[in-house]
């Protein structure tokens, strides 16, 4: 019987071959990086009326009434549960 060689022996290997990167490095890549985004967003022009646009502002309209009917919901639970006559209905 031959026996496979081990997942281990293979992982070993293949993490030698990794370039390993310093901390340094990747500072230097990351400033460099938001540099050139940066430079690259002053370049656009955004433009508020267009299809992609609104479908953002339907997006952000449908997570602010989520918000705000939560706080209603919570604010209206925690009125009716104070409510003596809500309480002698439901036994509570």
């Amino acid at each position: 019987m031959s026996r496979s060689p081990s997942p281990r022996g293979d992982f070993a290997s293949k993490s030698e071959e990794i370039p390993k990167v310093h901390l340094d490095e990747y500072r230097t890549s990351e400033t460099a990086n938001a540099a050139e985004l940066a430079h690259n967003l002053s370049d656009i022009e955004c433009k508020p009326w267009t299809k992609s646009m609104f479908r953002l502002y339907g997006c952000l309209a449908i997570a602010y009434f989520c918000g705000c009917l939560n706080g209603y919901d919570g604010s209206l639970m925690g009125g009716l549960n104070a409510m003596s006559s809500y309480q002698n209905y439901f036994n509570m």
